[in-house]
């Protein structure tokens, strides 16, 4: 593989170079007087960004299927187009992932390339009724799964796309067609992925999962009978623990990942997630924060509440991994907060005079209020409602440049996070790249670049949690976690 900086090319050969490792690891070493950058697939757009700023005016090469190309001519476009003839898929993702560096170095509002994850919601319908979750509320018989049709606009995108996550609002194993489906994508030579909450394992979809996937993503919010069944309504712990089990058994090669969502109703057993996760073989075990619904007005389950006792648990949950050597993440804003023993004991008393696991009647009571066609909707963004709020950032949101979730329908969604809010619908584009390219979407780039977080933003979990490549914020505090609520739809069903 080759290195990043280099003094010179002659005849296509790097004469003189630098060590990209030692450069990542101690940025001030990065040298002066560079004519001549080479990046690969590899090279950090933040570690290119500053050797650009300390090198004015270098020369910029790709190097890219054993061969250099000179960013400002059309060469390394041509040879793509010609891997895409041939269907050399790799080549063709190589090239685009490198064009999209360069445009997010060069602050480019326009993008001429795709995303190289694509999340494609597969089913609307789920067999869980999560209490955070709006299938809590929505009739459980109501659904739609994704059309074999739309494989038609898939395959514009797909060569370009490194991975493909399955998942969206609903359970993605729930789509009769899944099993086809999988062998469509690695049909492109795309990584699958997906969540799934392994309720559902048919020896037929057990055989597929062995072909398709060398990891899995399981959501998992209880690790005893009693707290799992309460969290995810109509799943039964027993069946879970069996399909995990059987998962381990039958490909011990297998990657499972736990992901759970840290609220107030698991924050006593947070702990014991570890040695669950271990005992049936997971990798790795991810805590994130929960995600704010205004319809069930679920901000008192928010850990944000209960911070000291967040900040104890996840230090019992450290200890507890160090022993197992459990791999474990959870949201690190819970470190900054004092451990002070009276705000503890004013937390535990708030959450033990409070019910764990209330009746879901209020909140049916509230959605049966709504118009049904309002608890299913999506709402496209305006390009007036991106403004900037008073937080800085640098560098631009990996779902700008990277990511995009693409709905049922046909939908660019803001994110994963704001999946309700899109960023327009492709049948009113000739195609996915005029899309990608929506004055919505160069708004919210632009924003970015001008190095100013978009209100819409606020409170976004990843930018927390720091779990973005190319973004940083400049100017945290307490206010920042606060969601900004946007849109029709959300003044409905928070009023």
């Amino acid at each position: 593989m080759i290195l990043n900086l280099t003094h010179k090319i002659e005849d296509g050969t790097v004469t003189e170079f630098f060590n990209r490792e030692d450069m990542v690891s101690n940025p001030c070493e990065v040298p002066l007087g560079i004519d001549t950058i080479v990046i690969d697939t590899e090279t950090s757009v933040r570690f290119l960004t500053s050797v650009l700023e300390q090198n004015d005016g270098a020369k910029l090469y790709a190097w890219v299927d054993n061969q250099f190309f000179d960013f400002q001519s059309n060469d390394m476009s041509c040879h793509q187009q010609e891997a895409l003839k041939s269907k050399n898929y790799w080549v063709v993702k190589d090239i685009n992932k490198l064009k999209i560096k360069y445009n997010t170095v060069f602050k480019n509002s326009f993008f001429d390339t795709y995303p190289t994850m694509l999340q494609v919601e597969s089913t609307s319908l789920c067999n869980a009724k999560c209490i955070m979750c709006s299938h809590y509320y929505k009739d459980i018989k109501e659904g739609e799964h994704l059309s074999f049709e739309t494989s038609k606009v898939l395959s514009e995108v797909l060569p370009y796309v490194e991975t493909v996550m399955l998942h969206g609002i609903g359970e993605p194993f729930l789509n009769p067609d899944i099993i086809k489906w999988l062998d469509f994508y690695k049909s492109y030579d795309v990584h699958l992925s997906t969540f799934t909450n392994m309720s559902i394992l048919t020896p037929a979809l057990l055989e597929a999962i062995g072909r398709s996937f060398s990891a899995l993503h399981i959501s998992c919010d209880g690790c005893t009978e009693k707290t799992f069944e309460h969290i995810r309504g109509n799943l039964k712990y027993a069946t879970f623990v069996k399909n995990i089990k059987k998962l381990r058994e039958t490909y011990p090669n297998l990657k499972l990942h736990m992901h759970t969502v840290a609220m107030r109703q698991n924050l006593h057993e947070l702990v014991g997630f570890v040695s669950f996760a271990n005992e049936l073989g997971f990798s790795s075990l991810t805590f994130s924060n929960l995600t704010i619904n205004p319809l069930i007005r679920n901000d008192g389950d928010s850990l944000r509440c209960f911070p000291t006792m967040a900040k104890r648990a996840f230090a019992q949950v450290e200890n507890e991994a160090t022993k197992t050597g459990l791999k474990v993440t959870f949201p690190m804003e819970y470190l900054k907060y004092p451990d002070d023993d009276s705000l503890y004991r004013a937390e535990q008393e708030k959450y033990d005079s409070q019910v764990l696991f209330r009746d879901s009647s209020e909140v049916l009571l509230r959605a049966a209020k709504q118009n049904n066609e309002d608890l299913y909707a999506t709402e496209e963004l305006r390009v007036t409602d991106i403004v900037s709020s008073r937080y800085q950032c640098s560098g631009l949101c990996d779902w700008l440049s990277e990511y995009a979730y693409f709905d049922l329908k046909g939908n660019l969604a803001v994110c994963c996070s704001k999946y309700y809010i899109t960023m327009g619908n492709i049948s009113d584009y000739s195609n996915f790249n005029d899309l990608w390219n929506s004055p919505q979407y160069k708004a919210m780039r632009e924003c970015f670049f001008r190095g100013e977080i978009p209100s819409l933003c606020q409170g976004c979990r990843y930018i927390v949690d720091k779990t973005l490549k190319n973004v940083s914020l400049k100017n945290y505090d307490e206010d920042f976690v606060k969601v900004q609520g946007i849109g029709t739809l959300y003044e409905k069903f928070s009023g």
